[in-house]
């Protein structure tokens, strides 16, 4: 079966009242659908492959031609959105099927989908014509696709991968931009994998989880783990002893002076390359060689007991803390832990490739770990029991993670905030070796290990869930001013008027018109825009603004759009005049919901 999907006309740079994202018009053209679809079998594996958890019909379609057709365009409507965002294209709504056209051999559908502007046209056209060749596949031969893995590595290869690199944005990023859209926190994709979000003097900025007002002092010199240990040594914070080390027989001298049981890892890179326990000349030669190979420069640090606990650092506050163990596995009773490891890593291996965990260790460094608590491959602990088949969190084999905010002491929150403010940054994962979050770090030995900027949480679903209160924490108020727009001729005397009453109240208010714009005292504002529609988000760009009111004498916006996706106030300055009334019903729908215009 053949499909074929276009853009019929420019994309539509005005945002979508309800999915608060401009759009665009896609024309898909498809051969004759199969007949006979098992829609309640199809719709179960799109949940099981693609991990879409809602959005599909409760009651499959009517079996006449045109309802069956209808019902592959809405799930290839649903798909290609789900294809966008695992390629972290920031689509937050699946759109909407606008007309169905019976062909000659086929049919026609026009697709109204949400539109990012200044990412390539190619990302959509691909995620939808993917959406159309798997949706149309399975619906002819269910067969063909039951091995899913084959099938998200070929997406993965062909669609997704090239894309997502491209967009540059990680998981991290996308989940908390995916929550503030959520909140209703109006945002723009700049490219790189950077954002803004929110308006005039509340918008900020948001790129890999950096945010505006941090020091690049102190993101760089976070990457190095023996200078930032300086800095928060010098600023009166605990820090295990250490030396930086560039040879083997640096590292020789640095063991011995350390006490013969050290932690080796590399001076600037996070995650992988580290050992632990080492206390062997041979072990520190393979734990050296095994940290250089990712650093010229290598840290030698004294063990000290206790877990690694992570804390989030957001605004400057700590959000939450997070008990950072090995990877491990938790057993039935029942089978033999090898038995348990297989189906573990079974399961995971069916999960959507782009939400996956990644596989258990099997391996001779799983064994050891196992054999020093007691167990091996094949013992049977009871039900329940967590084994650890890692010594440490890593980014190759993921962590056993526990929420420990609520029994974190005071004392080790302050403490990490200390240490972020030290070197200057706002969003950091602060970790804490503390034999007990309960008790102060003072009381029990804790020391700071590292500062991370922005760090990576991957495919950790703990932090998930404090999502809202980190929007809430970096973009308060949904990050909007005021907006108020006036319709009518000639609306610069009550723009004005306007402006002063916000004034009285401490509001530094900007004006727009057709004509121009001014700031808060009244200045011209000179900008490089051409029309209103740009002016305005200039404007809202700008860090100045308490409020921005916009005055329109025409009628440009019923054809070029509304350029935000939402207005604060409508003033009818002749709300009487029929030539007004079309303007004034669209931008109604901009309005919160029960506010009418004045």
């Amino acid at each position: 079966m053949s499909y074929h999907i276009q853009r019929t006309q420019p994309p539509h740079a005005g945002f979508h009242p309800q999915w608060r994202q401009p759009w665009q018009l896609l024309q898909l053209r498809s051969g004759p659908l199969p007949a006979g679809v098992d829609w309640p079998l199809l719709d179960a594996w799109l949940q099981d492959c693609f991990g879409l958890p809602t959005g599909l019909p409760a009651e499959p379609p009517a079996s006449d031609a045109a309802s069956q057709a209808a019902a592959w365009g809405e799930r290839v409507l649903l798909l290609a959105a789900q294809l966008l965002r695992f390629a972290r294209v920031p689509v937050f709504s699946h759109g909407e099927l606008q007309e169905l056209t019976p062909l000659a051999d086929g049919w026609q559908l026009a697709l109204r989908v949400p539109w990012v502007p200044g990412a390539a046209d190619e990302y959509f056209l691909r995620c939808y014509q993917a959406a159309a060749i798997v949706l149309g596949g399975y619906a002819a031969n269910p067969g063909h696709f039951a091995d899913h893995q084959a099938l998200q590595r070929q997406l993965e290869a062909s669609v997704i991968g090239p894309i997502c690199r491209a967009m540059a944005t990680d998981d991290g990023s996308f989940a908390l931009l995916q929550a503030a859209h959520q909140a209703g926190v109006p945002w723009l994709w700049l490219g790189e994998g950077a954002y803004r979000l929110g308006w005039g003097a509340r918008r900020g900025h948001l790129q890999h989880g950096g945010v505006d007002g941090e020091a690049m002092s102190g993101i760089q010199v976070s990457s190095h783990k023996a200078v930032s240990q300086r800095w928060l040594q010098q600023a009166g914070l605990p820090v295990p002893p250490q030396q930086l080390v560039r040879s083997q027989a640096e590292a020789e001298a640095a063991w011995q002076a350390l006490g013969g049981m050290v932690a080796v890892k590399p001076a600037s890179c996070e995650g992988d390359g580290i050992s632990l326990n080492v206390a062997s000349s041979e072990a520190l030669q393979a734990a050296f060689a095994r940290a250089v190979a990712l650093s010229p420069e290598v840290v030698l640090e004294t063990m000290l007991p206790g877990d690694c606990h992570h804390v989030q650092i957001v605004a400057g506050r700590a959000m939450f803390v997070i008990r950072r163990q090995g990877a491990a596995l938790l057993v039935d009773g029942v089978h033999d832990i090898a038995h348990c490891l297989a189906q573990e890593n079974a399961r995971r291996a069916t999960t959507v490739l782009w939400q996956r965990l990644p596989p258990l260790p099997a391996d001779a460094e799983a064994a050891a770990c196992l054999a020093a608590q007691g167990w091996h491959w094949h013992s049977v602990p009871p039900a329940g029991h967590v084994l650890y088949l890692r010594r440490l969190a890593d980014n190759r084999h993921g962590a056993w993670e526990q929420d420990v905010s609520a029994d974190a002491h005071p004392d080790n929150l302050l403490l990490a905030e200390q240490a972020a403010s030290r070197l200057g940054l706002l969003q950091a994962g602060v970790d804490i070796l503390s034999p007990d979050i309960r008790q102060p770090w003072h009381a029990n030995g804790a020391v700071v290990l590292e500062v991370n900027h922005a760090p990576q949480l991957g495919s950790s679903m703990l932090y998930r869930r404090h999502l809202p209160a980190m929007v809430q924490a970096l973009w308060p108020q949904q990050a909007r001013i005021a907006l108020e727009v006036f319709v009518g001729e000639q609306p610069l005397p009550a723009l004005r008027q306007r402006q002063a009453e916000l004034a009285a109240q401490g509001v530094a208010a900007f004006i727009c018109t057709a004509d121009g714009a001014w700031d808060a005292q009244g200045k011209a504002w000179p900008q490089a825009c051409s029309d209103m529609f740009t002016r305005v988000q200039a404007l809202l760009a700008e860090p100045a603004p308490d409020a921005l009111l916009v005055g329109l004498s025409d009628d440009a916006w019923l054809q070029q759009g509304v350029p935000v996706d939402r207005i604060s106030r409508l003033h009818a300055l002749q709300a009487e005049a029929l030539a007004w009334q079309p303007l004034l019903s669209l931008l109604r729908q901009y309005l919160p919901a029960g506010e009418g215009a004045i």
